[in-house]
């Protein structure tokens, strides 16, 4: 079995596409087909099986992807680990996803933390959406990840529940009075997502989150150090540098796109932020790379599949140009803010009203958690985790 073989096999099934295994390896789509059939006849057994132009997975096709990825992961860890020898470099290299829509401070502060606890290892942190984050997590771009659960994670990532957190809708207390009672309260009291699917879901810009988290006063930096660049990482000359270790401050991204007016569907307009240039669906663009910091782009491709995907919300979205003219769109009636809490949300408020979303099972929560793959067993990320877990728990108790 030759190296070769099993990377084409196991790119087919991790980008389930012919097609992005033969461009990610820059070889022929027909030398892919060869490689794996050459593979499934030194093996005796069917690895896929194929309808057509769709395939999928026999038994023995899933069980080899699960040693074609310790193998995989062995061999350019080996790479890595005889380059570095070679240039006199011992550095513990571990790199952290975050999903770019949360607003925990905790993920980044605890990269910080252990970056004090080994100031010669070579960490950094990058952002993407949750899909993003499992792909990079296969592609070994990150070690661990701390995203939601708006992407499924196979048998063969561990996960580890970290925070969760409760979810309340904000709006005017005369929208709440007009919506269906599907609950066993009036929506004043509560509201299931659909109630909501005819109102607008008000999203404040992206620039309100933070690029780099800011920790309460008790969490010290490592002054004059730096999270390093990781050359191995695609496209590095794009990426710009990573955050300073000693700069756990509030960096707020500029609002930088132009104005436009929205109409909404009871036929008012308001003023939003204009879409962005960046294609989101694109695979190959600039949305399927990592980032040092959340683009505008990335944030919201990440909320939207929140709403949809983890809190089942089909609403209409518009994107207010500040977050105090989301608060106010909300306050007269133009739509719904999404708002989130540690604590269970009780309902308040008379005027603009912010009250539990609810659903058959009860309060609607958003899980986040710490994601890595099983093969992959790194003291560095078991360290991280129990960092993170500890802080969350710090603030989430005080």
């Amino acid at each position: 079995m030759e190296l070769k073989q099993l990377k084409y096999f196991y790119d087919v099934l991790r980008f389930h596409s012919f097609t992005a295994a033969a461009r990610h390896n820059h070889v022929s789509q027909s030398s892919v087909s060869q490689k794996i059939k050459a593979l499934e006849t030194e093996m005796g057994v069917s690895l896929i099986n194929r309808n057509g132009r769709d395939f999928t997975a026999t038994a023995a096709g899933t069980k080899l992807y699960e040693y074609a990825n310790a193998i995989i992961s062995a061999s350019d860890q080996a790479v890595k680990d005889v380059r570095k020898a070679a240039a006199g470099q011992e550095l513990p290299h571990f790199v952290i996803g975050v999903i770019a829509s949360t607003t925990a401070w905790e993920p980044v502060a605890a990269a910080q933390i252990f970056f004090q606890r080994h100031p010669q290892s070579d960490i950094a942190v990058l952002y993407g959406t949750s899909q993003q984050l499992q792909r990079a997590l296969l592609n070994h771009t990150i070690d661990i990840a701390f995203t939601d659960r708006s992407t499924r994670f196979a048998d063969y990532f561990q996960t580890r529940t970290m925070l969760r957190s409760y979810v309340g809708v904000e709006t005017a207390q005369h929208v709440l009075a007009t919506l269906p009672s599907n609950t066993l309260m009036p929506p004043l009291e509560e509201v299931s997502a659909s109630a909501l699917t005819d109102v607008p879901c008000i999203l404040p810009p992206t620039s309100m989150l933070p690029s780099v988290a800011t920790p309460p006063s008790g969490i010290a930096a490592a002054s004059g150090q730096s999270i390093r660049e990781d050359a191995s990482l695609p496209d590095p000359s794009d990426v710009g540098n990573y955050q300073s270790a000693g700069a756990i401050s509030t960096a707020w991204a500029a609002a930088t796109a132009a104005m436009q007016t929205h109409q909404l569907a009871d036929g008012t307009n308001a003023l939003v932020q204009a879409a962005d240039a960046e294609d989101v669906s694109t695979p190959d663009g600039l949305y399927d790379r990592l980032r040092p910091q959340p683009t505008r782009a990335m944030a919201r491709s990440a909320m939207s599949l929140e709403l949809r995907e983890t809190l089942g919300l089909a609403s209409p979205v518009i994107y207010a140009a500040t977050g105090s003219q989301a608060h106010a769109l909300a306050a007269i009636g133009r739509g719904f803010m999404v708002r989130e809490s540690r604590k269970p949300i009780a309902p308040h408020g008379s005027i603009i009203r912010t009250v539990p979303l609810v659903d058959k099972n009860g309060p609607v929560t958003h899980e986040y958690l710490l994601a890595a793959l099983k093969s992959d067993a790194l003291e560095a990320a078991d360290e991280y985790w129990q960092i993170l877990g500890q802080l969350i728990a710090d603030t989430t108790t005080a």
